[in-house]
């Protein structure tokens, strides 16, 4: 037998064979391999990175998908920051952005390389870790501070980060350089009204409102170019003067959003007057909510005067059917049927049909109706919206869901009402508030028992299951 015939015949034996196909899928790994390395780093980050965060910290919502999605024209976001210094939770997050529409566009600029390019969107200092939103001529310069939420640790009086709100911030800057209406509140003071707290405030100011005050008296009415009136809390009753210049107000077009505590129907007759003319009656006392899925929990205890009413439908309630809002202390009021002509009062917030209103809450021993406290028929309203012509009414019968300890215990459902009722009143829906995102870990929790099955299944299971089937593999390949 000649060599080459020798050499020809061992590519014919059973081994040879074998080994051939064996190099063949060994090229056709390494070559799916290269492939796949070459490929997957120009794919978007939402094909090969994954928000596994509770709160959807690394990622976009659904309420800037909806804004990200209605955009027409291009959007330049810029992550000022020194090389090596980047915070990875806000680079994920600008990925996420980029990712969601091909209208925005993501850089990173290093201060350091290029110390000059701030100076294009803003005269003033930009610090490294700022984020600079831009469309045209048009930009906002969100800080790196801007982009947490802080709060003191005692234990080192230090302030440490406790939420992560550059969403909300950066969904507002959008909204800002691509709105040509900025709508200016004008806060009413001179009857004692409660200060608006500065994280709703700041609220406003995220979502691109302009922020006064307004002295109707001084004024003699309310001046041309005030896009909206709020009265949170009056301690004093209104003049028939201010009635008028509101009445007025709102005959002309004008929005109001008013929100009051418990009301003395005796001793605030103008102010009772006024709501009473848009088809808001105000009932006497505090409501109790005897419906335990309409009032929070505490330890398993329902604090009924603690209410989470239902979310009526409306332009402003509709999104949030997924959220829990909170109203404490909280005067009930019903709707007239008989309203002027070209009014509509419609109800955003309700009790159940168990609640009533207690005359004198404070003095209460349980929960049960006593005599003097006062039901309807079917249920109470928390809140209302007016349209009358061109003029609107939003209306609370509480300014306590204002209170940032409150907001918080429904983890910011009560500031995006609140920002929604001024969105539906200025005619500026695409003004947003998403509730800020914890920034601590969530520890994976389980039994005694289920951890002692993972052990098993982990240590003893699978390895065993790899064993046997490598035995299997050795004995069939033995039997051939």
């Amino acid at each position: 037998m000649s060599k080459n015939a020798s050499i020809k015949d061992s590519f014919k034996s059973r081994s040879s064979k074998a080994g051939g196909v064996s190099l063949i899928l060994i090229a056709v790994v390494l070559a799916i391999i290269i492939a796949v390395n070459l490929i997957i780093p120009k794919l978007p980050s939402k094909f090969t990175s994954f928000d596994l965060s509770s709160a959807g910290k690394f990622s976009v919502g659904d309420i800037t998908k909806d804004v990200i999605g209605s955009l027409k024209d291009n959007i330049n976001i810029y992550y000022v920051v020194e090389s090596g210094s980047e915070d990875s939770s806000v680079k994920s997050l600008l990925n996420s952005y980029d990712s969601a529409s091909s209208k925005v566009s993501v850089k990173i600029i290093d201060p350091i390389v290029n110390p000059k390019f701030t100076s294009k969107y803003t005269d003033e200092n930009v610090e490294s870790g700022s984020i600079i939103v831009a469309c045209g001529d048009r930009a906002k310069v969100i800080s790196g501070n801007d982009l947490y939420e802080y709060s003191v640790d005692y234990s080192t009086y230090q302030y440490q980060p406790t939420a992560f709100v550059a969403e909300n911030m950066i969904t507002n800057g959008i909204t800002y350089v691509t709105s040509d209406n900025l709508p200016k509140i004008s806060f009413l003071t001179g009857h004692g009204e409660t200060d608006l707290d500065a994280s709703f405030s700041s609220v406003l100011s995220n979502a691109n409102y302009e922020i006064g005050s307004l002295k109707l008296a001084a004024k003699g009415g309310v001046p041309e170019g005030t896009d909206c009136v709020a009265i949170i809390n009056p301690n004093l009753d209104l003049s028939k003067e201010d009635v008028k210049a509101l009445n007025d107000y709102v005959a002309q077009g004008g929005k109001i959003f008013m929100a009051s505590d418990e009301v003395d129907i005796e001793k605030y007759p103008n102010l009772v007057s006024f709501l009473k003319g848009y088809g808001i009656e105000l009932v006497k006392g505090i409501l109790v909510e005897l419906d335990t899925e309409y009032c929070y929990s505490y330890n398993g205890m329902s604090i009924n005067y603690m209410l989470l009413p239902h979310t009526d439908n409306h332009e402003i309630t509709n999104d949030m059917t997924n959220y829990y809002v909170m109203f404490p202390q909280t005067q009930g009021f019903t709707i007239s049927e008989d309203l002027p002509e070209g009014m509509k009062t419609q109800s955003l917030l309700s009790t159940s049909e168990k609640a009533y209103s207690s005359i004198n809450i404070e003095e209460k021993q349980s929960s049960e109706k006593e005599e003097g406290d006062i039901e309807v028929d079917g249920t109470f309203k928390l809140g209302a919206a007016v349209t009358y012509n061109e003029g609107k009414i939003v209306y609370y019968s509480t300014s306590k869901f204002m209170d940032p300890t409150v907001n918080q215990s429904v983890s910011g459902a009560n500031s995006i009402l609140f920002v929604k009722s001024f969105g539906w009143l200025c005619d500026t829906p695409d003004s947003v508030s998403i509730p800020s995102k914890s920034v601590s870990y969530d520890v994976l929790t389980m039994s005694s028992r289920t951890s002692s099955i993972l052990k098993t299944v982990m240590v003893g299971v699978v390895p065993a299951l790899v064993i046997l089937a490598g035995i299997t593999v050795i004995v069939l390949r033995k039997k051939r």
